[in-house]
């Protein structure tokens, strides 16, 4: 008798716990964890746990806004284009991120023109948009045009940032160029390198020197005179091409300050 209860007993305890484990894996926990692993920044896994409620939810379009997101947030953008495409019924916050992804790729124009075509979407979510596909190219009169009409919480902080963008002060590639051109490192310093205008100014100075002192000791025929002076023009066309793509770079890190605090501002990262 006591046998027969114990298993009794056991084979009760067995069916809760097995009732409990299953009811981990129900939709309802299922997406409470996959919410806790974005809280927790583990993207990948979270796109995971919303695949398979997107697969046993028969293709549930609640849960797709959540797995693209995921998807995104993982760095997995290209996986995002691959699957979905925007001629696809995909609901408002679906597209979004589906836009967003198109944005991380460097895809702003066909960003722009999918938005352009897409109906039903809300006048304030286009506005968003494509405020922001202009906002990755640093267009920032359009993205201001756009930001102005948009009910964005902390509009006017928004607004002020962009306009901070549109008015900074940039550095000119060409300017840059043309100052390296003229006095070997002055565009380099021009866009705040000081140690690699130093060092250009140096190598450039003494290569052109012991090319001059070559060839005016033994002429033409010098061998060190032409190498020194091939290495003096190197170091030259090198320096006003370095000088150029310093001032772009400088222009891109100042837009990218602008841009991360808009992103933050918007709420779209």
């Amino acid at each position: 008798m006591k046998k027969l209860l114990f298993i009794l007993l056991l084979t009760s305890c067995g069916s809760k716990l097995l009732a409990q484990e299953s009811n981990l894996f129900d939709s309802v926990n299922t997406r409470k964890f996959a919410r806790y692993l974005i809280t927790a920044h583990h993207y990948t896994q979270a796109a995971e746990e919303f695949e398979r409620l997107y697969f046993l939810s028969n293709n549930n379009p609640a849960y797709l806004g959540s797995l693209l997101y995921s998807l995104r947030k993982a760095n997995q953008d290209a996986m995002v284009l691959q699957r979905f495409s925007a001629s696809q019924m995909l609901p408002d916050a679906a597209y979004k991120e589906y836009v967003f992804c198109m944005l991380k790729l460097n895809k702003s124009n066909d960003a722009i023109a999918s938005i352009n075509q897409r109906a039903n979407l809300d006048t304030n979510t286009k506005n968003i948009l494509i405020a922001t596909s202009y906002m990755e190219q640093y267009k920032w009169s359009e993205a201001k045009r756009l930001y102005a009409r948009t009910a964005l919480p902390q509009h006017e902080k928004i607004m002020e940032v962009v306009q901070a963008a549109e008015h900074a002060k940039k550095k000119s590639a060409v300017a840059a160029a043309a100052m390296s051109a003229v006095i070997p490192g002055l565009g380099k310093l021009y866009t705040g390198n000081k140690k690699d205008a130093l060092i250009s100014f140096i190598f450039v100075g003494i290569n052109s020197f012991q090319s001059y002192r070559y060839f005016h000791k033994k002429g033409v025929n010098s061998v060190g005179a032409w190498v020194f002076g091939s290495l003096a023009t190197g170091f030259y066309l090198g320096n006003i091409y370095g000088s150029y793509k310093a001032a772009l770079h400088k222009n891109k890190k100042i837009n990218d300050a602008y841009k991360k605090q808009i992103t933050e501002l918007t709420d779209l990262d």
